[in-house]
């Protein structure tokens, strides 16, 4: 039941180096794609955030104003 090296190296693959090397060069094809995605998250989480903050105070300073001018004090 326990699986050698050429099966997790696609099964292509006979001797141990070989194998090593193609798994390695797969692990950080797939750490590069990992990375990539949590860099595109965060700066799309950050642009996000940011326009949240623009809106937020936005509203507040509009809603301020107009209390501010129904009070009669413009």
């Amino acid at each position: 039941m326990f699986l050698d090296a050429s099966f997790f190296a696609g099964g292509m693959l006979s001797d141990k180096a070989s194998s090593t090397v193609t798994r390695d060069v797969g692990f950080w094809i797939l750490f590069a794609i990992n990375l990539l995605l949590m860099m595109l998250s965060f700066t799309l989480n950050l642009f996000l955030t940011v326009v949240l903050i623009r809106i937020t105070v936005r509203d507040l300073c509009v809603s301020s104003f107009y209390t501010i001018e129904r009070k009669g004090y413009l």
